[in-house]
């Protein structure tokens, strides 16, 4: 490839993890997507209506398996801390009252 050729394409791949990253893109994320999709996934934010593009990147992250949804987030937390630990939240809520 010519010289000039890679330096664009270095550029280009620099610029779409930017573009995901200021959309919201944890970095852990992005560290699981091959450049050629972070510069699809750049290329579908950037057509998408300024208020949506968040939303939209975080559904194409989970879409392609790099990020998990809230849901699975709350699940794995309620699984973390385990009844016990939700008594005693609920208990620490009730003296607080």
């Amino acid at each position: 490839m010519d010289n000039s050729l890679a330096d664009d394409a270095k550029r280009l791949a620099v610029d779409a993890k930017r573009i995901l990253l200021r959309y919201g893109a944890p970095i852990v994320a992005l560290d699981t997507v091959e450049e050629k999709d972070r510069i699809a996934l750049a290329r579908d934010i950037s057509k998408t209506p300024l208020p949506e593009r968040e939303a939209r990147l975080r559904q194409l992250l989970e879409d392609g398996g790099h990020l998990r949804s809230e849901k699975e987030e709350e699940a794995e937390d309620d699984e973390a801390t385990g009844p016990l630990q939700s008594e005693k939240k609920n208990e620490d809520e009730d003296d607080d009252e």
